[in-house]
């Protein structure tokens, strides 16, 4: 029999127990607290996490697929730019008549473009590496880190 005044009691063994019923919790709140933690943990780590191809001018994340006018905005004129040749890309351009989703009468043309292939170079100081860019066009695709920097 429960000897708990005014709040009924949990019976666990041989012993009594008296606690509040707001003070209990249910079983779903309790699987519930490390499902919460580990998302909260998740979270955290995806937020503060920068891409892994990508590096800082001052506080500006740059990225593969960024344009050099973004890249120049955010980083200013590279220490060393070098033209190292073209590039030409090509495409298939579908022309011909579209009728319930089907298409008739299919004629394509096969198109090249040419491209200018640049790398710029950023020299960031002694205590950080050099940033190598290679722009296809005005787009940004391809990123490499190099030694540690100079002294200008």
């Amino acid at each position: 029999m429960c000897t708990c005044p005014l709040v009924p009691c949990m019976v666990g063994g041989s012993a009594e127990i008296c606690v509040p019923f707001n003070l209990r919790a249910s079983k779903g709140e309790m699987k519930m607290r490390p499902n919460i933690f580990i998302f909260g943990v998740i979270f955290l780590m995806l937020t503060f996490s920068s891409p892994l191809f990508a590096f800082y001018c001052g506080s500006n994340i740059i990225t593969e697929g960024d344009s050099k006018i973004y890249v120049l905005s955010r980083c200013g004129e590279p220490d060393l730019k070098e033209q190292i040749g073209y590039k030409s890309r090509g495409f298939y351009r579908e022309r011909g008549r579209y009728f319930g989703g089907r298409s008739f009468g299919l004629r394509g043309s096969y198109r090249e473009k040419s491209v200018s292939v640049e790398r710029w170079s950023y020299n960031f100081g002694p205590r950080q590496f050099i940033e190598i860019l290679t722009f296809e066009g005005d787009i940004l695709v391809k990123m490499e880190t190099g030694t540690y920097g100079y002294l200008k």
